[in-house]
């Protein structure tokens, strides 16, 4: 079993990486990949399925809407370059969230 520091691991990925380094964590320390694997995903919650239907209001959309120009303060950083990192994913749904806690506030 591969483990997560393992150099030789952190060479190659830093060998396709994009755009950032891949190093030791000492989180990981004496951690396997099939460790870190079963961490898991997401779940879906039970409740998700009693969520009311959104329903549209009755109004004509705009020609242009540009939420940066509505909501500066709240879309002031720039486009993450994730490379060929896996946690993208993470990246995009903390983004988001921050972008919408930060428009209904």
């Amino acid at each position: 079993e591969i483990l997560v520091n393992d150099p030789t691991l952190i060479t190659h990925v830093n060998r396709n990486a994009k755009g950032w380094q891949a190093a030791e964590s000492a989180f990981f320390k004496g951690w396997t990949m099939g460790d870190v694997q079963k961490l898991g995903g997401l779940r879906v919650s039970n409740q998700a399925g009693s969520l009311a239907e959104c329903t549209l209001p009755d109004v004509t959309p705009p020609r242009h809407f540009d939420a940066r120009e509505r909501w500066p303060r709240c879309f002031s950083s720039g486009v993450y370059d994730m490379g060929n990192c896996s946690a993208s994913w993470a990246i995009a749904a903390a983004s988001s969230v921050t972008n919408r806690l930060c428009i209904s506030n």
